[in-house]
């Protein structure tokens, strides 16, 4: 459900809830220095007895589970620091980071109290972030679009909310409640509406840059990110990178069929 924020004094208290960076220049904005939240508390209920005794991100794409495929491909773009933020079935997750922390040295796991949502659960994790950048992604989502001219626009606009955004027709399976951007000439945002069917238009992809203030503003408790994103981003140099790329989320039976096939014949390094 929609969150409420008070009408006026909270997003002007923003600037004091963390102090302010002492350094006088701004750092190169570069994976290798830049958070990454990873958001893994979905329950997965549309994949039915999939999903009992698993997580969905650890559900297996051939023998290996999608998040180990995910987490590889952002090392390949030089990102090393993951934050897993889960709720639902954590042994597993405890396991994989267990079994997989030769290759995975800069992740950990956080467990949210309760359920806390995709904007709670962001909420939740930022007291783990360091970087005054980081990204923030859905763990049961892949998106065909590499990362760096995304931090390079970002840092290029000077902006503290970038989102990525594909066109309907390049999103794998049925769109469904993604919810579609109106944009201005420069890409800046004009409103954000979700829909039962989307069929034309940019589509979000659950892909974001954030500054760590933004987040840490927001309120604390359970809500949705998708369902309340212009309130939560109001007041904050806002914008959205427009991919040609692909969008593909493992949450249906058919969807995950589908990343088997794609993502199933690519060789992890």
């Amino acid at each position: 459900d929609p969150i409420f924020f008070p009408k006026d004094g909270f997003l002007n208290l923003r600037r004091a809830i963390l102090p302010p960076t002492q350094t006088t220049l701004r750092q190169p904005l570069k994976p290798s220095s830049t958070d990454v939240v990873v958001l893994c508390g979905g329950l997965g209920t549309r994949l039915g007895h999939l999903t009992a005794n698993t997580p969905k991100p650890l559900l297996p794409i051939d023998v290996s589970p999608f998040l180990l495929r995910l987490l590889l491909r952002l090392q390949e773009e030089g990102f090393s620091r993951f934050i897993l933020a889960a709720h639902y079935l954590p042994d597993p997750f405890r396991k994989f980071l267990k079994i997989h922390q030769r290759y995975l040295p800069g992740a950990k796991l956080i467990l949210e109290p309760q359920r806390l949502g995709t904007g709670g659960g962001l909420r939740y994790a930022i007291e783990q972030v360091s970087s005054d950048t980081f990204l923030a992604l859905n763990g049961d989502s892949w998106v065909q679009q590499p990362l760096q001219p995304v931090l390079e626009e970002h840092e290029r606009l000077d902006r503290e909310f970038t989102v990525v955004a594909v066109r309907a027709s390049h999103v794998q399976g049925q769109v469904l409640k993604k919810g579609v951007w109106q944009l201005g000439l420069d890409g800046e945002i004009k409103g954000f509406e979700t829909q039962d069917a989307v069929k034309e238009g940019w589509v979000n992809a659950g892909c974001y840059l954030m500054s760590r203030a933004m987040v840490a503003s927001w309120p604390v408790g359970s809500y949705s990110l998708e369902a309340n994103l212009p309130l939560l981003f109001k007041g904050w140099r806002a914008g959205v990178y427009c991919s040609e790329g692909r969008l593909l989320d493992i949450g249906t039976p058919d969807n995950y069929e589908r990343a088997s096939v794609i993502l199933g014949s690519m060789v992890l390094s």
